[in-house]
């Protein structure tokens, strides 16, 4: 599976994971290392860890967690750079999408059109949801929708050169209340994504404004970057380089709908890198 790989990753030396802990202790041992540092440790199957550990004997293993996260936050220039290059393949994917609903597509073929889009643009991994149900529910591809839906409601994500961008989108002829109150609560969010404040007070000014917020949009503030969602925390205080994306999600009686737009905390203010209406 290593040419598989290869495309989704920029380190350059892969090898397959069998004997895990032996190619671990070898690389240990070419290095002289007296301490090694260990990322996503929480993230592997236990046996997987166990064998690393056991393997690397009296070589230190430190949890680097925490450091990798913080250093994560901040996003530098060529970071940057390639995030808008990410949220550039997801404005294609989304135009893509647009104009086959519009043309009277169904779901199916609309939610394919944006996949294939993306894949055009070089995207190394595209993820998409959708709803069948006027937006109150979004599922993966399990088996085809080929009715029309309105509203649609769609999620794109997609990752490029390692990094991800990701936007939900409502399309509707007639029902619009919701996608105008999801649209008017994300403005809210995005007027307050200043650095030095609060990451809760975001989320806060979003949820006040929806109302009756949508369950898929309970983390309504999310780092981005090499994840779709990097660890942070509410009481965390925004910083210049930081890039999130806001969601705001409406489900009440009158209908659902959700908007999101991707945004980097700037020095004095944010850039908008990726929004969708009006």
């Amino acid at each position: 599976m290593l040419a598989s790989a290869r495309p989704l990753t920029w380190i350059e030396t892969l090898i397959p994971r069998r004997d895990a802990g032996a190619t671990v202790a070898q690389w240990a041992g070419e290095l002289d290392a007296k301490r090694i540092l260990m990322i996503g440790a929480t993230a592997m199957p236990e046996s997987l860890h166990a064998e690393i550990i056991g393997a690397l004997g009296p070589v230190a293993v430190v949890d680097a967690d925490a450091g990798v996260r913080a250093r994560m936050r901040r996003k530098s220039p060529c970071e940057c750079t390639l995030i808008r290059r990410a949220c550039a393949t997801l404005d294609a994917a989304v135009t893509a999408l647009t104009a086959a609903n519009q043309s009277g597509a169904g779901v199916t073929a609309s939610v394919l059109a944006a996949e294939h889009a993306a894949l055009r643009c070089g995207a190394q991994d595209v993820r998409t949801l959708f709803s069948v149900d006027q937006g109150r529910t979004l599922r993966p591809f399990t088996v085809p929708a080929e009715q029309s839906a309105d509203p649609l409601q769609a999620y794109v994500a997609v990752r490029q050169a390692g990094y991800w961008a990701e936007g939900f989108i409502t399309l509707s002829a007639e029902r619009q209340a919701a996608a105008a109150t999801a649209r008017a609560a994300l403005r809210s969010g995005l007027a307050m994504a200043l650095p030095g404040r609060r990451r809760g007070d975001l989320a806060d000014a979003i949820a006040r404004a929806v109302g009756a917020p949508h369950p898929v949009t309970r983390e309504p503030v999310v780092s981005i970057g090499l994840a779709l969602e990097e660890s942070a925390g509410r009481a965390d205080v925004l910083i210049a380089g930081e890039v999130l994306s806001l969601r705001a999600g409406v489900l009440d009686r009158d209908g659902a709908a959700i908007a999101s737009a991707m945004v980097a905390v700037r020095d004095s203010g944010h850039e908008l890198l990726w929004w969708h209406g009006p």
